[in-house]
């Protein structure tokens, strides 16, 4: 456990009346959107809407079948494999399904890389 991290944490307002149980149980929480690190071209094939793909040119189907070969695609924001969809597809079901794809529901701790907090690691930050 990084105690100096977790001790930065605690001294946030938010969990100044919490115990020590109800602080471990909020970082432990689930609840903290994030976009992943990566996205499979074959995740990508397989949010592709079969309606979108069949309307697209000849071209743009070449073009999308190479990017979905790719192994891995960074997902975040105006980087080229959002950008990518956008010019294949637009702003259809293809990039809606995509979006929630490269998103993922994770704990504040994991957030900042404490991992797992049990109510002994926030009493150990709190009295050191």
């Amino acid at each position: 456990m990084n105690y100096s991290k977790l001790k930065a944490e605690l001294a946030m307002p938010a969990y100044a009346s919490m115990t020590d149980t109800e602080a471990a149980t909020a970082l432990n929480a689930v609840d903290v959107v994030r976009i992943k690190d990566s996205i499979s071209g074959s995740k990508m094939f397989l949010s592709t809407d079969a309606t979108e793909f069949a309307s697209l040119t000849a071209s743009k189907k070449s073009e999308w079948l190479s990017f979905c070969a790719i192994a891995l695609h960074n997902p975040e924001n105006n980087g080229v494999a959002h950008l990518f969809v956008n010019y294949v597809f637009g702003a259809g079901a293809t990039l809606s399904t995509l979006a929630s794809a490269r998103s993922e529901t994770i704990s504040r701790a994991t957030q900042i890389g404490l991992g797992l907090v049990s109510e002994g690691h926030v009493n150990n930050a709190r009295i050191s």
